[in-house]
C-alpha cells in the first residue's frame, strides 16, 4: 500500500502561543542506548498517527505500563528530551518541532523493542526519554503540543524506511560514524559530519584516584586490569577526534573501544564524569586526569549544534538534513493502517516545508 502524504504548505503557530524566549528546558538528550543502528528497522505492525503505544514509566520506585496515542507520547518525549534554553522565540519553536520529528521517527523505528516484556518502549535513555506532560509547566506543555500538532505524522526516512534517529547532547564540534563508535556497519545517514556551530561546545574535566579507577575497571571483564593500573593510552582516534581504541595497561592490558571504556567508568561514577570519548587522559601522580569536550555518544544529531543553528534562523528541516545524510521527511498515513508484520511504509513523495 502506497501512502499518500498530506503536502504541507507552511507552518502556522497556534493562536495565542506565548512568547517563549524566556523558557528554559535543558536535557542531556541521548537516544538511544548503544545499539548497532540499522537502516532496516525491526519488523513491527505498521503504526499510524493514531497508533497506541505501551510505555513503561517509573512511578516512584514502581514500574508501570501506560498506553498512549503515538502523538501524545511525542509530547512527553519532546518535553523530556528537547534542549530549549537560551533560545529566541522562533528558535524555541524550531527546536521543539525538530525534537518532535526525532521522537516520532525513533518511536516508529523502534516500536516493539520491548515486546517480549509486554510493552513497546521504555522511558529512559535505553530508548528515548519520556515524562508525563503534567510534570511540566503549562507553557512548556503548550510548546510541545504545538510542535507535535504542526509536525503531525512527519518522520525522517532513508530509502523509504524510518531511520534510527539517534541524537546526543553535545558532539564537541564533530559527530562520528555509528560503526566507529559501536562497531558494525554504519548506516548511510549516520556518517560523521563537521558541526556547523562554533564556540558552543562544552569542555569538561574529571580527576580520579588510580585505585578507584582500577576497582571500577575490574568490575567489567572487558576492562579488567587486575592488581595494578599503570597507564591508559588512546591508540586510535576517528575523524572527529574521539577515542576509537584504548589500551588499558595494568596486570592485564585489554584494548577496548573508547565508548566501552566510557560506559564502564560512567556506570560506577555517573554520566557527568567521562562525558564523551573526545578526551585526553594523563597520569598525574596518583590520579588519572581526563579532559575533553562534548557530552554523549556523538552519533547523529548534536543538540547543542542544532540549537546554535536554530538561533541563526536555520529551519528545522535543514538542520535535520545537516546531521542525517541523504534523508527525506515523509508523513505517516493519517487513516487506518493494515495490521500486518512488515516494515513501515511511507509515501514516495517528500513532504514539503519550503514555501
Amino acid at each position: 500500500m502506497i501512502i499518500r502524504p498530506r503536502i504541507l504548505s507552511g507552518w502556522r503557530l497556534w493562536a495565542g502561543l506565548p512568547s517563549l524566549s524566556g523558557l528554559a528546558l535543558l536535557a542531556a538528550g541521548c537516544a538511544s542506548t548503544p545499539m548497532t543502528p540499522s537502516h532496516s528497522p525491526p519488523s513491527v505492525s505498521s503504526p499510524s498517527v493514531d497508533q497506541v503505544v505501551r510505555i513503561q514509566i517509573m512511578e516512584g520506585n514502581r514500574k508501570q505500563i501506560i498506553a498512549l496515542r503515538l502523538e501524545d507520547y511525542i509530547v512527553g518525549s519532546v518535553l523530556a528530551e528537547a534542549a530549549l534554553g537560551g533560545l529566541s522565540a522562533d528558535a524555541v519553536t524550531n527546536i521543539a518541532r525538530l525534537q518532535a520529528v526525532l521522537a516520532r521517527t525513533y518511536a516508529v523505528a523502534n516500536l516493539g523493542r520491548h515486546r517480549g516484556e509486554e510493552f513497546d518502549l521504555c522511558s529512559d535513555t535505553h530508548c528515548q526519554v519520556y515524562r508525563p506532560p503534567q510534570r511540566y509547566p503549562a507553557r512548556l506543555q503548550m510548546v510541545a503540543k504545538a510542535a507535535a500538532v504542526e509536525t503531525r505524522g512527519v518522520i525522517i526516512t532513508y530509502g523509504g524506511r524510518p531511520i534510527q534517529a539517534l541524537f546526543h547532547s553535545d558532539c564537541g564540534g564533530h559527530t562520528s560514524n555509528a560503526g566507529i563508535v559501536w562497531g558494525g556497519p554504519t548506516p548511510p545517514y549516520l556518517l560523521a559530519v563537521l558541526d556547523a556551530a562554533e564556540d558552543v561546545h562544552r569542555e569538561w574535566k574529571f580527576d580520579i584516584p588510580i585505585d578507584e579507577l582500577r576497582n571500577a575497571l575490574n568490575l567489567d571483564n572487558r576492562t579488567r586490569v587486575g592488581a595494578k593500573l599503570d597507564r591508559i593510552d588512546v591508540v586510535q582516534r576517528d575523524i572527529a577526534g574521539r577515542a576509537e581504541r584504548v589500551i588499558i595497561d595494568g596486570e592485564f592490558a585489554p584494548m577496548v573501544r573508547g565508548e566501552e571504556l566510557r560506559a564502564v567508568i560512567t556506570a560506577s561514577f555517573g554520566a557527568r564524569t567521562i562525558r564523551s570519548t573526545r578526551f585526553e587522559v594523563d597520569l598525574d601522580g596518583k590520579h588519572f586526569k581526563f579532559t575533553g569536550t562534548g557530552f554523549g555518544h556523538g552519533v547523529g544529531l548534536c543538540q547543542v549544534g542544532a540549537m546554535a543553528l536554530a538561533n541563526r534562523g536555520e529551519p528545522f528541516h535543514q538542520i535535520i538534513r545537516h546531521y542525517y545524510s541523504g534523508v527525506r521527511l515523509e508523513q505517516l498515513e493519517r487513516e487506518h493502517w493494515e495490521r500486518h508484520r512488515s516494515p513501515v511504509r511511507t509515501s514516495e513523495q517528500t513532504v514539503e516545508y519550503f514555501r
